[in-house]
């Protein structure tokens, strides 16, 4: 998938826990060319997986599109949101450091100044520095759409996430401004601060099972308080659900 889509913004990246050994053995023997990520926190609790290997497919927006295993119309569909930022020449070569780090808003800050003090001279290179300057506002603001789109599905506890990720990758920029003001707003209603309070804690409920291998007796703690104080929410109707069957199971 990586050699098949790379070009057109796929970028394949695999996450394990084990040592560099296992992977460095793991790619000579696989001769891997896609990225892969030794993590010293838990990504397994925070995507709630249930089931190795696990795989998602995240839009340019940050949103999760498909999850278990996304199939390769799934991938170039989603290939069609993506819009790749500008080749730049070399006199903007200075900022090449920059993106690669993903300071976006560094980034962004540098090439404003370099349109305004006009020391680009050619078309072509103020052509380059416009284009990036409008890919930093597109991805920022391509994160405010997207949790535009799960609040109105009723996902605030994804919504939240995309805008606290807008919030910290542009601080600086207008998008965070407003992404923080609608964190704000979700923060003070109480429908919506349930369903991410609650899906927290949902998350944070499965990891604990699954961690500590919880029989069904032993489980039933966690979700219960969920599935009675959040009894209307997205979380509570699933933890319900899971108490349905973890009572079955303990019988």
């Amino acid at each position: 998938m990586q050699a098949k889509y790379g070009a057109k913004g796929l970028q394949v990246m695999a996450i394990t826990n084990e040592g560099r050994s296992l992977v460095d053995a793991f790619v000579e023997k696989t001769s891997a060319k896609h990225a892969i990520v030794i993590e010293s926190t838990d990504s397994a609790k925070a995507f709630d997986i249930k089931g190795y290997p696990t795989s998602y497919l995240i839009g340019p927006d940050g949103a999760i599109l498909a999850a278990g295993h996304p199939s390769e119309a799934d991938i170039e569909k989603a290939l069609a949101l993506v819009r790749l930022p500008p080749t730049l020449p070399a006199t903007l070569a200075s900022l090449e450091p920059v993106l690669k780090k993903e300071k976006w808003v560094e980034a962004r800050l540098k090439a404003q100044k370099l349109l305004e003090g006009g020391t680009l001279t050619d078309d072509a290179d103020k052509e380059a520095a416009t284009k990036l300057v409008e890919w930093i506002d597109w991805m920022a603001q391509s994160g405010i759409d997207a949790a535009k789109a799960e609040g109105e599905k009723g996902r605030w506890y994804e919504a939240s996430g995309l805008l606290e990720g807008v919030k910290r990758d542009f601080k600086g920029l207008p998008q965070a401004v407003e992404a923080e003001t609608q964190l704000k707003a979700i923060s003070a209603d109480k429908a919506k601060k349930d369903d991410i309070v609650s899906w927290q804690k949902l998350v944070k409920a499965k990891a604990t099972q699954r961690e500590k291998d919880m029989k069904a007796k032993e489980a039933l703690p966690l979700f219960k308080p969920i599935a009675s104080k959040f009894e209307n929410t997205r979380a509570g109707k699933a933890a319900a659900e899971i108490v349905r069957k973890l009572e079955l199971e303990g019988k």
